[in-house]
Parts: C-alpha cells; structure tokens; sequence
C-alpha cells in the first residue's frame, strides 16, 4: 500500500464514553485489536475484558521477523510481538504501527487508518494488500 508522511496521532481513548477517563491511553493496553481501534481514534471496549489476545498472539508467532516487498525486495520492517517496526527507510514519521491478526487478515494502524491484508500462511508467509501490493517474510 502507499506510505505518505504520517500526521500526529489522534489522542488515544478506551474504554466506552463513561469509562474513557478510566482509559486514557494504550501505553498498558495489551489487546492488540483494542490499541488498533484506538488509534483510529475510536472508542472500545476495556481491554482487559478482551478473550481474544492469546489466540491473536499465538497468530502472529508465525509472522516474526523482517518483511520485504516480493517487487523489488525492499525491506520494509519488522514485525515484533504485535507492533511492526519500520524500516528507516521507509521515513514514516511513527516508527511502529500496532497490528493485528485474525481470521486469515492482517490488519496495520498507519496515519489514522487500518490497513488490511490477506495473509497466505504456506512456505513463505505472504500479505497481499487491498492495492495489489504483496510483502513477504524472510
């Protein structure tokens, strides 16, 4: 997908409108598809009532490591635990980006919006993006 430059973050909240101040920010949130809600700037549930975070980590196990464009090879980042960690290269303001995974999609926070793929989990673990783009874990 395209990388433009990454504008200042929206103010990050959880929980519902009554419980927000009890929330106000991800730093201990350890939900990953919580943290990527809030960094569109929604509101979500209490991310400690998330069932779902062992299945998500277990997930992305299998998708550690640096990831390159299958194009022309460019490494892109590295995705650790559930944050993918840009490649300097890459000039993106925010140097990581929380991510999460679920039924055979990828989903990435960059510049305020979620970013999805297509993970193929044969050989070599593939993500195609919306765009055509496709990222390949070496």
């Amino acid at each position: 997908f395209l990388i433009s430059e990454d504008p200042e973050p929206p103010k990050l909240a959880m929980g519902n409108a009554a419980n927000a101040k009890n929330y106000p920010d991800t730093a201990s949130t350890t939900c990953a598809d919580c943290r990527l809600a809030a960094h569109t700037g929604e509101i979500v549930v209490n991310p400690s009532e998330c069932a779902a975070e062992i299945v998500h980590l277990q997930e992305l196990q299998n998708l550690q490591g640096g990831w390159y464009r299958k194009a022309d090879g460019l490494k892109l980042g590295d995705l650790i635990e559930d944050y993918f960690l840009w490649d300097a290269r890459m000039k993106i303001k925010a140097s990581t980006s929380p991510v999460s995974v679920s039924g055979g999609r990828l989903k990435l926070a960059l510049e305020g919006q979620i970013h999805e793929a297509i993970l193929t989990l044969y050989a070599q673990p593939t993500l195609t993006w919306s765009d055509g783009d496709v990222w390949v874990l070496k």
